[in-house]
């Protein structure tokens, strides 16, 4: 999907399955984390930590069918109904946006979500998507996946909330401690983010700081 920047993780991965995974029995899912942890211990997690998640992914999905339950369940979790949104690629244009969503409602969607860079045309896509949600009563979501810088997030967080957006995701880097710090106490919306964060160790940071409302690992 990012091209060149997948070169890096699908090697990890395919290393990690020939070295830790092909050929052993099945066994619980945690059981193949911990080696490949260990194998990596020397190194840090870094890059690899995509490649690892990707085959940890693999192992609950196979790990659930062989126990005939959701991989929910076999985490621990309980079968129950979750609501499902969907997401628009970059680059669209209000009325692409509109259309869309107007489309996504009509398919039984329970909300949709944009994705904004930080342009001139973000505020008008925000308001006309919007005021369509309110008319079918649904709600909407942001996300920028870290493309902005911290004056434009703080605007976009603006303008989302007087819109009535439910929350703003990634709308800058998560290595940016201070200003995620800066955002989480100015915005008036729920910031989400976790997608780029590599270890339970990053997401205990921005838990025990309150740099995000909604975690999303």
């Amino acid at each position: 999907f990012f091209g060149a920047a997948d070169d890096v993780p699908f090697a990890a991965a395919k290393q990690l399955v020939a070295d830790h995974v092909a050929g052993r029995p099945l066994a619980h899912p945690e059981a193949f984390a911990r080696r490949m942890r260990a194998y990596l211990f020397r190194y840090g997690l870094g890059t690899f930590s995509a490649g690892m998640a990707a085959i940890d992914l693999a192992l609950w999905d196979m790990y659930a069918k062989l126990l005939g339950v959701p991989v929910g369940v076999a985490m621990g979790g309980e079968a129950r109904s979750v609501p499902v949104y969907r997401t628009f690629e970059f680059g669209l244009t209000t009325e692409e946006n509109c259309e869309l969503s107007a489309a996504a409602f009509d398919e039984g969607m329970a909300g949709v979500k944009l994705h904004v860079y930080p342009t001139v045309e973000d505020e008008r896509t925000i308001h006309a998507v919007a005021e369509l949600a309110r008319d079918r009563d649904r709600p909407f979501m942001l996300d920028s996946t870290r493309r902005c810088t911290l004056t434009q997030a703080i605007h976009l967080a603006d303008v989302a909330a007087e819109a009535g957006a439910l929350w703003f995701e990634e709308p800058i880097p998560e290595s940016d401690l201070e200003a995620c710090e800066i955002l989480a106490r100015s915005s008036r919306i729920a910031i989400a983010t976790g997608e780029a964060l590599k270890s339970l160790g990053e997401a205990q940071v921005f838990l025990s700081r309150h740099l995000c409302a909604t975690l999303q690992p």
